[in-house]
């Protein structure tokens, strides 16, 4: 990967990493490494050693024994070296990403094409890596930004419109695949979108640099804020909206975003929150769905919410989670909901835990039709 020509010493920017599934933990740093033979005069023997600057002490003082160190060359010749949280789910999306065994034993090398849309639980984990995808291009693109010359229109609206968009598949016959295409074909769509208007506002902050207004830095820093943020809330957003999708679908009655205790917001209630505050309508009927792409430690969250009832049901996008979060849930009576495509990052014993959409909606439909 990197050679193993004693003769030659390969210096190269990098981009070293620290993850967990505590975001406060998580964090960057660049610098510079170097790939050489410390032995290159001894004709007998090679010992190839890797060098990093300075600039990462913090981040290998923050890892300890067990934690997953990845190496990753990209296009450019530029490196990555990621070190992954032991027993974190991070950990076992780098390694279901690049195919390496749990024991990390197993190397291979993987590489990801950035044309098209690749497998939604792939672009979680590229994205969890900090890794930017190629803005896609072409007619289907220049159709979007000339819908929306204004810019990026409401989450509904853009939700709606790669709805419209999305090779036809029956969300009704396979809500499974559907959702998933949906929320592929939204990313895709914001990816081409969020590009071209930081291209635009690029070129504005370049006249402003031209003019040597001195608070172009502050311009730069504000703008780059407000997309990683509007980037966060909206990918929460596209998630409900493309689930509300699939129970008007399947004719499912539901309640959104009504409060219950403690002014706590669930996403779903079902079949309504008017007959959740009705005590005389049994708690057996009754169902509590949350929406979470990206999990992490935020699932506890939802414990605090919908408190008449003691199981809840939890959808998310997110790939391979740990073994032990997932049995943290079962023990709070939360039963875990991810399409099949990415139920299938989970190992067996994992998935017997995990319900597809499919089993969700037909489990949630008979309820309502023995209640309602």
């Amino acid at each position: 990967m990197l050679g193993h020509d004693s003769n030659k010493q390969l210096s190269s920017d990098c981009t070293f990493m620290y993850l967990s599934d505590e975001e406060d933990d998580c964090f960057s740093r660049a610098g510079r490494v170097t790939w050489y033979d410390s032995r290159a005069n001894n004709p007998k023997r090679s010992e190839f050693r890797l060098y990093y600057s300075y600039e990462f002490d913090d981040i290998m003082a923050a890892s300890g024994e067990g934690d997953d160190l990845h190496l990753i060359k990209k296009r450019d010749g530029s490196l990555m070296m990621v070190i992954c949280a032991a027993n974190s789910s991070v950990a076992n999306q780098v390694r279901w990403l690049f195919k390496l065994s749990e024991s990390g034993t197993a190397f291979s090398i993987q590489q990801i094409s950035e044309k098209g849309q690749i497998p939604y639980a792939s672009q979680f984990v590229l994205s969890e890596l900090g890794i930017i995808l190629e803005p896609p291009s072409g007619g289907e693109i220049d159709e979007l930004i000339e819908k929306f010359p204004d810019g990026m229109p409401t989450t509904k609206v853009f939700s709606d419109y790669a709805r419209e968009h999305t090779i036809y598949i029956d969300p009704v016959t396979e809500p499974d695949r559907a959702l998933e295409a949906w929320m592929e074909k939204e990313e895709y769509f914001y990816r081409a979108m969020e590009h071209h208007l930081i291209q635009e506002d690029l070129h504005k902050l370049s006249e402003e640099i031209a003019k040597n207004n001195p608070n172009a830095a502050d311009l730069y820093i504000s703008g780059a804020m407000h997309y990683i943020q509007v980037r966060k809330s909206r990918a929460g957003s596209s998630f409900e909206n493309h689930i509300e999708a699939l129970l008007k679908s399947h004719k499912i009655r539901y309640s959104a975003q009504k409060p219950t205790e403690n002014k706590k917001v669930p996403d779903f209630i079902m079949p309504s929150i008017d007959l959740y505050w009705d005590n005389s309508f049994p708690v057996e009927g009754l169902t509590m769905l949350a929406a979470k792409r990206s999990c992490k430690e935020r699932w506890a969250q939802i414990l605090e919410e919908a408190l008449r009832m003691e199981e809840r049901h939890l959808i998310t996008m997110e790939p391979a989670i740990t073994s032990n979060t997932i049995a943290a849930m079962c023990s709070q009576k939360i039963q875990l909901v991810i399409p099949e495509s990415i139920r299938n990052t989970y190992n067996d014993t994992d998935m017997r835990h995990i319900w597809n959409v499919a089993t969700f909606l037909d489990w949630v439909k008979g309820k309502q039709v023995v209640y309602i």
